[in-house]
């Protein structure tokens, strides 16, 4: 039951980040955030009669305070870069971020995944970078076979992969870093 809310919980924060950096785009940032945060605690107003009853502590306040700040910061910063950068590059970027994070901190207070888990996570997070690249599957086999190389062994497909993670790395942070150059308005 947890993994399909996982998943639903990613698929409307994935449209929700879409929606509101192509919004951005034409749009003032700190207009659509505003717009986003009020339509969501609206949303939660009218889900909360039908909740159960909890009871909280004043750190449960202070975390929930905290988890707003950022979380409300973290929509402003995402639109934004989204408004002035290439959806391709930092979309994958921040998700790299929304996954590292969260993990670090929950084995900072003291869980452990286990390997499986582990696994997923190195394989979304090597995913997510390739992702943002790009190149064409075919300028990538043109730009292999000019080289002279052939990946046809898993560990020369793994070697090819690691170099290019770390190109695309690399490209994904410069890509940033020029980002906002390009004129307000193109997608």
């Amino acid at each position: 039951m947890f993994a399909a809310l996982a998943i639903l919980s990613a698929a409307f924060y994935g449209a929700a980040d879409f929606l509101g950096g192509l919004t951005s785009k034409r749009a003032e940032t700190l207009a659509i955030v505003v717009l986003s945060q009020f339509t969501g605690l609206v949303l939660l107003a009218v889900m909360v009669p039908f909740l159960p009853a909890a009871s909280f502590s004043r750190s449960d306040v202070w975390w929930g305070a905290a988890a707003g700040i950022t979380g409300g910061s973290g929509v402003a910063i995402l639109y934004y870069a989204l408004s002035v950068g290439t959806m391709a590059v930092v979309a994958p970027v921040t998700s790299v971020c929304a996954v590292v994070i969260p993990v670090c901190a929950a084995f900072l207070l003291g869980e452990r995944p286990g390997p499986l888990t582990i696994t997923g996570i190195v394989v979304a997070i090597v995913a997510i970078m390739l992702l943002s690249r790009s190149e064409s599957a075919g300028d990538v086999r043109a730009r292999g076979e000019r080289a002279g190389r052939k990946t046809s062994s898993p560990s020369a497909a793994a070697a090819e992969g690691v170099d290019r993670l770390g190109r695309a790395a690399s490209t994904t942070a410069h890509r940033i870093r020029v980002g906002h150059e390009r004129p307000r308005g193109q997608v």
